[in-house]
């Protein structure tokens, strides 16, 4: 049950990043038209994107390090996630939806399963992962 629920938390964190390369892809696009002024947004995007897949991979194969880069850049999502639903809510009286999700409910499920598989980055590789390693 456990694999199937780091298997769910990699799916979650896979589209997350896949979503944030899509989003550098956009921001690239569009600073070519605007030149340096994108600057800042094209790294922090390119890095966030980076992140997240490297970070996916990682917890695929189980590594501690994964797990502890997953947990702090959810955990920082959330935060903004919950600085900016607040300003939109005083601000504009309206809530987004899909920033909501996104931001809100994504990172919340994925801090939740990541500590119910605690124990599955203890025991370390999947056996098969194991083998694996043997015939390389």
């Amino acid at each position: 049950m456990r694999d199937q629920l780091l298997d769910i938390v990699w799916a979650i964190v896979l589209l997350q990043g896949a979503i944030t390369l899509l989003s550098f892809l956009e921001a690239l696009v569009v600073g070519a038209a605007q030149g340096v002024a994108l600057l800042p947004i094209l790294a922090l995007t390119g890095i966030g994107a980076v992140l997240a897949l490297t970070s996916a991979r990682g917890l695929r194969r189980r590594r501690r390090w994964a797990r502890r880069v997953t947990f702090v850049a959810e955990s920082l999502v959330l935060l903004v996630g919950t600085i900016n639903l607040v300003a939109s809510l005083v601000l504009a009286q309206r809530i987004g939806l899909v920033s909501v999700l996104t931001t809100i409910v994504a990172p919340i499920l994925v801090l939740g399963l990541l500590r119910k598989t605690r124990d599955l980055f203890k025991t370390g590789p999947r056996p098969e992962e194991a083998a694996d390693a043997v015939l390389v």
